[in-house]
């Protein structure tokens, strides 16, 4: 067993503050302490909130963006025995499960770093190897319910740009809506309905910052047949309009990391 802990920090960030895509060779976990937001991971988008815990896998796009000003705790993880394979994209809701043992994990790994003991790396490769194995354990945890919720993401990814009837979903899955709804939220931390605007406002972005479409054009693709409810759906969630997140993230898009979009 070989596991190397490549890097580890604690964070604070700003309400507004936008942490760009970016991937990693190791697995990273992030923690988050305070605050909540959004988090795109591979395509998928997810609301965070306190306790909740992302798990990112190898060569995994991602990126953040907060609502309320937070503190996370992160590190990165490289383990040459352990199956990477075994951990997908995901974040883990401290609501539906108990992500309080990642956190001390974390906490003991990064003290026991810092003390820099003698026999304080072999140490350390045990602690990750727990590490890993929790956060798998929490993963299989939701596995069964969380194949449902998994196919309702991948109906709303596949179908964001057309109108959705949740009744007529849940009805060719088998499920009343409230069941559906339950399982869902359960899993995901968000109700479908959240997820779905999650979704659009993921690929919203993503148009205004690499195409020339205009808004009342990127509002159609996106699934809004009304332009100004595209605006004020955008606004909820990025806190600024699409056309002040096209001139503010275009600006900085090469220049940082990070941007403050509370003006």
């Amino acid at each position: 067993m070989k596991c190397n802990l490549i890097e580890y920090n604690s964070c604070l960030h700003e309400k507004g503050h936008y942490v760009l895509p970016q991937s990693h060779s190791g697995i990273e976990i992030v923690y988050y302490l305070e605050g909540s937001g959004l988090t795109t991971i591979n395509g998928d988008s997810y609301s965070f909130a306190p306790g909740d815990v992302a798990v990112i896998p190898p060569d995994t796009k991602h990126d953040e963006l907060f609502q309320e000003d937070g503190c996370v705790l992160f590190c990165i993880v490289e383990c040459e025995s352990y199956d990477s394979s075994l951990i997908t994209e995901r974040v883990i809701s401290a609501k539906t499960h108990s992500t309080k043992m990642i956190y001390e994990t974390m906490n003991r790994i990064i003290l026991e770093n810092l003390l820099d003991d003698k026999k304080y790396i072999e140490l350390i490769e045990t602690m990750l190897y727990e590490l890993l194995l929790q956060i798998y354990r929490l993963c299989e945890e939701s596995d069964s319910e969380n194949e449902i919720a998994d196919r309702v993401k991948k109906y709303l990814k596949m179908m964001y740009s057309h109108p959705i009837n949740f009744l007529l979903l849940s009805e060719r899955m088998g499920y009343s809506y409230d069941r559906l709804r339950h399982i869902f939220n359960e899993n995901v931390g968000i109700s479908m309905k959240q997820y779905l605007t999650n979704v659009r406002i993921s690929h919203a972005q993503r148009l205004l910052l690499e195409s020339d479409y205009s808004i009342e054009q990127i509002s159609k693709m996106c699934g809004y047949g009304n332009v100004s409810n595209f605006i004020v759906a955008f606004k909820k969630k990025i806190q600024i309009t699409p056309m002040q997140y096209k001139k503010k993230v275009s600006s900085n898009y090469e220049k940082t990391t990070l941007f403050d979009m509370k003006t």
